[in-house]
């Protein structure tokens, strides 16, 4: 991300001036040496490198992940659809169809006074951040689109906002200027509306499974962990509807299977 904004934002550095490669130089080193000494605390925290995928399983990872970028889109500009586990197959791609239209309308009508540079590193900022949570070895994690991995990527669509509002805002009147920060105030308001109704669901373990499950019927992860917090709680019936419905969707699933097998224990249903 550092050396595409230097290729974007510092083409002197590419013209020959020694003073502005001298000082890229220095930043590109100490980058790297950063980056050396994260890898190294990550190997003693860990005990191990980097997950080992093979090429073409990660290629066909991040593949079969390209139409949740819609839904992430679509969860930056309309957040009406969250959910703690959301998978595709119980997600709609309407927000974020719509959302990528609006933003691509808003571009081409401020084409002209726009600094290309800032939407285009905005946009791999969005991109280059989100790619790794395709990477994922294990296919029941790799069907979920967790909304709280936008936390970084959301960074490049904001400076991309901030780009247009700029652009927008030459040569307007105190009027349009007035009409934007309104614009701005409604969707704070609205915004921080929705976060804190969603909070309720962060209240406690049965609240955020039992969204995990309503808004993901079709998740067998979903069930089988709401299952294993009825069992908690002592609700062993309830567990056992949860179980079940995690073993239809997924019949290999070993951790309903053997909670099962600790509810008919206790039942003495041998």
């Amino acid at each position: 991300v550092f050396a595409v904004y230097t290729a974007i934002h510092r083409k002197e550095i590419f013209s020959g001036d020694r003073d502005a490669l001298s000082k890229f130089l220095y930043l590109f080193i100490g980058w790297i040496a950063g980056l050396i000494f994260w890898f190294f605390l990550r190997g003693q925290a860990l005990g191990g490198g980097v997950v080992n995928m093979p090429l073409e399983q990660a290629v066909r990872s991040v593949f079969s992940a390209l139409p949740a970028m819609f839904l992430y889109i679509g969860k930056i500009l309309f957040p009406f659809n969250l959910s703690v586990l959301p998978i595709l197959h119980d997600s709609t791609l309407i927000y974020g169809i719509v959302a990528t239209l609006l933003l691509a309308a808003v571009i081409f009508l401020n084409r002209r006074s726009l600094n290309w540079a800032n939407i285009i590193f905005g946009g791999f900022w969005f991109l280059f951040f989100l790619l790794p949570s395709s990477l994922q070895p294990n296919q029941q994690i790799a069907q979920l689109f967790i909304e709280h991995r936008l936390y970084l990527p959301i960074i490049g669509f904001i400076i991309i906002f901030l780009e247009i509002y700029l652009s927008s805002q030459k040569d307007r009147s105190s009027v349009s200027r007035r009409l934007w920060t309104g614009l701005f105030v409604l969707v704070i308001i609205s915004f921080s509306a929705i976060n804190f109704f969603h909070s309720r669901v962060f209240a406690d373990r049965i609240s955020f499974c039992e969204n995990a499950a309503h808004n993901s019927p079709h998740s067998p992860l979903a069930h089988r962990n709401l299952g294993a917090m009825y069992w908690l709680d002592g609700r062993a019936d309830d567990a056992e509807k949860e179980y079940k419905e995690s073993l239809k969707l997924n019949p290999n699933e070993p951790m309903a299977h053997n909670n099962l097998g600790l509810i008919y224990a206790k039942k003495g249903d041998f």
